[in-house]
């Protein structure tokens, strides 16, 4: 439905939108009034530009101001459009990185409450993951929420092992596991098929000893 597609969608949008800002680094090029400034107008003006004269649907103007216009004044500013670009070149390079040589790439993500956030990280996992990848989890994921009211975690623990196929790799203690009973908390350590480390709640007895770190083999060359 819908709704569930509405996350896709604007992931493309967002892809897209990047893909043809990083074009419009020259402000003064598309600044058709010399205001110092772009407007919505403007960036569609831009953009309809560098596609050829195509139509830009308003989505993607509206998109591109949205990330762009970080204080929300209606307009993008010099600074504003050249700290985007220089943003997108970084994260292009990122995404289009072979994993040669001797690097370690770390997904992150934490403070995660709703079961519906997952879907985008699971892309993001697929797209992003290269040869030594690992990714982590640090802490408020298994509370608070209606659903671990509920279930106390047990359906947030056995999406983390599944998602990007990889699953979530490490995880540690946030205050929010707390929030669940303790009895089942120490069944959500039993589930996790990752590794959960425990460096900062001294004395917390469980059921297997928890590590306080991880050291992680990356491959080179």
């Amino acid at each position: 439905n819908e709704e569930e597609c509405y996350g896709a969608k604007e992931l493309v949008v967002r892809e897209c939108s990047g893909a043809l800002l990083a074009q419009v680094s020259d402000l003064a090029r598309f600044d058709a009034d010399g205001s110092g400034y772009l407007d919505a107008a403007e960036i569609k003006l831009a953009l309809q530009h560098i596609v050829g004269g195509q139509e830009v649907p308003e989505a993607m103007v509206e998109n591109l101001m949205r990330i762009v216009d970080e204080n929300n004044d209606g307009r993008i500013d010099a600074a504003e459009l050249q700290q985007f670009v220089a943003f997108f070149k970084q994260m292009h390079a990122f995404k289009v990185h072979d994993g040669a040589g001797c690097n370690l790439r770390i997904i992150q993500v934490n403070d995660v409450y709703e079961l519906h956030n997952w879907p985008a990280f699971d892309g993001l996992v697929r797209h992003h993951t290269l040869r030594n990848t690992i990714t982590v989890l640090p802490g408020d994921f298994l509370a608070p929420s209606l659903l671990s009211s509920l279930d106390n975690g047990k359906g947030m623990v056995d999406i983390m092992n599944k998602v990007g196929e990889r699953g979530i790799e490490v995880v540690c203690f946030g205050n929010h596991e707390a929030d669940v009973p303790y009895q089942e908390l120490l069944n959500r350590i039993d589930e996790f098929q990752g590794c959960w480390l425990n460096s900062n709640m001294a004395g917390f007895k469980c059921r297997k000893e928890l590590p306080e770190y991880k050291i992680v083999e990356v491959e080179g060359g």
